[in-house]
């Protein structure tokens, strides 16, 4: 199992998926992960982006990401909110 680091505080500009590209290279980074033979994966929804406005929701990122766990063969264990606390 492994994870990539998802805290945000949206209040201060920080995004740990922004600052570590995760955003530019999610698709890249799931298959390097795949290829080490890890079937098992914590995965940080950034819910501060798919929350944009109160009762409005964007998933079409998540959505991706998820999509292609799934066609990898990799197991998400989903955090809602790593760490931080969207706007």
């Amino acid at each position: 199992m492994t994870g990539f680091e998802s805290s945000s505080f949206p209040q201060i500009g920080m995004d740990e998926l922004e600052l570590t590209q995760q955003y530019q290279y999610w698709a890249s980074d799931l298959v390097r992960v795949r290829d080490l033979g890890i079937n098992f994966i914590r995965y940080g929804v950034p819910w501060d982006r798919v929350n944009i406005r109160p009762h409005e929701y964007d998933w079409r990122w998540t959505d991706q990401v998820m999509d292609l766990m799934q066609v990898l063969g990799i197991n998400p264990i989903v955090d809602l909110y790593h760490f931080g606390s969207p706007l």
